[in-house]
């Protein structure tokens, strides 16, 4: 009984394994951004016609989920060719929470300063500057929107990080730290 409780186990365990042409074991490849916009023009824009609508889904759906966030972003977050990080679940939770949560509070401030107003860009720029270059992705921290609105006034709209993946584009969050 227990050799065969280890045969499944071992099965199972490389259930998710491809085997290449040259039969050396890969591990799977880290999914895509689900519906990531094609440009960070692209990404800007759905962000500023979710305010304009004051849409909270909208915001969120600009954002990476959680499993975005735990399977590309948490462990991609290492110099390209190192191994992928790997977390205790614990911590991967408490990672995920903390940014969600923090990320929740920033979409009620953009909705109650900036909700419901036609914001058009001027331009855009990176706090701490665009392209940082990880395992699984690109990163863009700290984007920062100029724009005005329909009286013509700008404003500086701070906003989180944002993931480049495959040629598409999502917010990690838009905590401003």
């Amino acid at each position: 009984m227990k050799v065969i409780r280890l045969v499944i186990l071992i099965v199972l365990a490389l259930a998710p394994l491809q085997v290449s042409a040259d039969r050396t074991i890969e591990a799977p490849k880290a999914p895509k951004l689900s519906n990531g916009a094609d440009s960070m023009e692209e990404l800007i824009d759905r962000f500023l016609r979710a305010l304009k609508r004051g849409d909270r889904q909208a915001l969120r759906d600009v954002r990476v989920s959680k499993a975005e966030y735990l399977r590309i972003v948490l462990p991609g977050f290492v110099p390209p060719g190192q191994p992928l990080k790997r977390y205790p679940s614990t911590m991967r939770r408490w990672a995920w929470d903390n940014l969600n949560t923090k990320s929740m509070f920033y979409e009620s401030l953009f909705l109650n300063t900036l909700g419901g107003k036609h914001l058009t860009v001027d331009r855009f720029d990176y706090r701490e500057g665009g392209g940082h270059q990880f395992a699984l992705y690109t990163g863009h921290r700290q984007l920062e929107l100029f724009v005005r609105d329909a009286t013509g006034e700008e404003h500086e709209v701070e906003t989180g990080s944002v993931v480049e993946r495959d040629g598409k584009y999502k917010f990690i969050s838009f905590i401003r730290e």
